[in-house]
């Protein structure tokens, strides 16, 4: 049976956004990737088990994309109603880009071999072929709604201690800045399971998330200096910058496509 990705039980409005990322990787379908745009490949070969035509009780193996569509739509659809709630507005080609880099790797997932339908019995098709094929990922509604906020992400994994690197946020010398701490509150620490709370260590955020989700937090640092100018001292000026960090379990023995 298929089984929808759990961001389609998530009602914008009803829902809190950061219940998108209270799971781990989305739920695929058994022999789908959530992906967009798709490729002639991946028609070939996702095969869903879903009813047969004229049938009832019957189930049979069709081949088709299976819940990528209605997934992605669906993320379309609470992005553009979490835009409304912001009072923001894009054009077409400036959402169709939103959606295509929100979105997680997974080229570096398509190795060895997927035990799936092949030439109409089950067999294994290799994986190598699809390298590059694939579109942009899989998208991350997560993501999208950071994008749409103005908010970058950092990704993280569930239960381990981790250095993430800040150059996505002050750029590529973010390891070269004077920090002067990090602030999250309690509400967002649960969020992930922090057990200790997040520190700067070589100039890249060091966090130790136990759960999925996801959790706003602010990293506060010095431009330009090692100390805070002022009227009677040279120095830089202090800065800061709202992030994002989802957690997953990205860790992946790759048994499969993911």
């Amino acid at each position: 049976m298929m089984r929808s990705a759990f961001f389609c039980r998530v009602v914008h409005g009803k829902t809190p956004v950061r219940r998108i990322a209270e799971a781990p990787l989305p739920l695929y379908t058994e022999y789908s990737a959530l992906l967009w745009p798709f490729t002639d490949s991946m028609c070939r070969y996702s095969s869903p088990i879903s009813s047969a035509a004229g049938s009832m009780t019957d189930y049979g193996y069709m081949q088709g994309t299976s819940m990528a569509c209605p997934h992605v739509s669906g993320v379309a659809a609470l992005g553009i109603s979490y835009a409304l709630d912001l009072g923001k507005t894009f054009t077409r080609d400036e959402f169709v880009s939103i959606l295509l880099t929100s979105v997680n790797d997974l080229d570096s997932y398509l190795v060895g071999t997927k035990t799936t339908l092949v030439d109409r019995s089950i067999g294994e098709m290799p994986l190598a072929p699809f390298s590059g094929k694939m579109g942009t990922g899989t998208i991350d509604a997560w993501k999208v709604l950071m994008q749409i906020e103005g908010t970058p992400c950092l990704l993280a994994e569930a239960g381990k201690s981790q250095r993430l690197s800040l150059d996505s946020v002050f750029g590529s010398g973010s390891r070269n800045l004077t920090y002067l701490g990090v602030e999250i509150s309690e509400e967002d620490s649960d969020a992930i399971g922090l057990m200790l709370e997040p520190q700067i260590k070589g100039g890249m955020l060091l966090i130790q998330p136990t759960q999925y989700g996801s959790a706003k937090m602010t990293v506060r640092a010095i431009a330009g200096g090692s100390q805070v100018g002022g009227r009677t001292n040279m120095g830089g000026m202090e800065i800061s910058r709202e992030i994002s960090v989802i957690v997953r379990d990205i860790s992946n023995g790759n048994g499969g496509w993911l």
